[in-house]
């Protein structure tokens, strides 16, 4: 009797345990396809970028990097020569920190050592500073420093990347900081500035920032001055969440990069290209025979 009445539950557990042995097997294989297709879509990314990088060398077309945080996103698309690098939640005053939680300093580099003097830099960062940091550290000092102290040192540590960049004959430009959208205090900080303090923060930090551009001689996308509303918010209509831009500031990145370089981002080739090379090559031949006609006649004479 007894035995009968474990058989019962000696099939339910191994009912139960095969159940489960399914699910896990079904999750493997789930993750297993998963690892399989994100791998073979950043090989096939890897090589659309390699594709386009040889592109761009034969044609002597300069290439766009556009480097920083997440609100590098809002320059996806608008041509197959803007690449995108994104190095995570870095800031400007920490870019040029070796050894930083990001990294970003080392990433920075390694994206110039792959980069050629033709090539055009668009650094992006400082938002995540006017948001957060630089109340933050005003707070945590007790005040010693006032914001506009803070932001005058966070300038200044971004100017010396920016001046070692250009010490490498890096042609540059830089993104100004988004204007303040309606992010909460969301990673916890001990002092978060209210959004008209931060909105305050950004103003400041940009017309500082084209200062120093316009003294150092690099380019400056000001995108923030057209989009921002009286107290510096961002108006919902360009609004993608919380934080950041969405793609209607596009047209907006166009002007502006033809205005600071002569080059109109959204027509393809926008430099030399391959009809361009064609041209080229035909116009040096046309040249050479001018030249040698124009050197007979000379010498008939």
């Amino acid at each position: 009797m007894t035995t009968n009445m474990l058989l019962p539950n000696a099939q339910t557990v191994a009912h139960r345990s095969l159940h489960i042995g399914e699910r896990i097997s079904w999750w493997a294989i789930f993750a297993r396809n998963l690892v399989i297709r994100h791998g073979v879509m950043q090989l096939l990314k890897a090589a659309k970028t390699r594709a386009i990088v040889i592109l761009a060398r034969l044609g002597s077309q300069p290439l766009i990097h556009v480097i920083g945080d997440s609100h590098v996103q809002v320059f996806k698309g608008i041509s197959k020569y803007v690449l995108i690098h994104r190095l995570g939640p870095s800031t400007a005053y920490n870019l040029g920190r070796k050894g930083s939680t990001t990294n970003s300093n080392s990433q920075l580099f390694r994206i110039i050592e792959n980069s050629s003097t033709r090539d055009i830099l668009v650094l992006v960062f400082g938002e995540i500073d006017c948001r957060i940091h630089i109340y933050n550290q005003y707070e945590r000092n007790k005040r010693k420093f006032t914001i506009s102290e803070l932001i005058d040192r966070t300038i200044a540590r971004y100017g010396d990347v920016l001046q070692q960049l250009s010490r490498l004959d890096m042609r540059l430009a830089v993104y100004a900081v988004p204007p303040v959208g309606t992010a909460e205090n969301a990673y916890g900080y001990p002092h978060y500035a209210t959004r008209e303090i931060r909105g305050m923060i950004t103003r400041e930090f940009n017309q500082k920032l084209k200062l120093l551009c316009r003294r150092k001689g690099y380019k400056f996308l000001d995108i923030y001055s057209a989009v921002c509303d009286e107290r510096g918010f961002m108006p919902d209509e360009y609004a993608f969440d919380d934080t950041h831009l969405n793609g209607k500031v596009a047209g907006l990145i166009v002007d502006r990069f033809s205005d600071e370089f002569g080059i109109h981002l959204d027509r393809i080739p926008w430099t030399v290209g391959w009809a361009g090379m064609f041209r080229e090559a035909v116009s040096k031949r046309v040249k050479k025979l001018h030249r040698t006609a124009a050197e007979v006649a000379n010498s008939n004479t």
